[in-house]
């Protein structure tokens, strides 16, 4: 698919179906240095709801060591079900 090409009726219905079943929002990118200064970089479900629980995402690469998601794409993430 071609970024001019238009999603198919039945493709939207299977995103807004998993949208539906998802968390309930607001979710919100909690970037460490953008957002506060130490800890993890998270996605909160639920935006400041205490009892709700983070959302951990690491990019999953070769080696021994993790890599930092983009903040671009945590902010992408968590602001998805603003679109709809």
């Amino acid at each position: 698919m071609t970024s001019s090409e238009e999603l198919p009726e039945a493709e939207l219905v299977k995103i807004e179906e998993r949208a539906d079943n998802a968390s309930r929002g607001p979710w919100q990118a909690f970037i460490e240095g953008r957002d506060h200064l130490s800890g993890d970089t998270t996605i909160r479900i639920g935006g400041g709801n205490v009892s709700m629980p983070d959302m951990y995402i690491h990019y999953s690469r070769p080696g021994p060591t993790e890599a930092p998601v983009p903040d671009a794409d945590l902010d992408f993430i968590a602001n998805t079900a603003l679109v709809r």
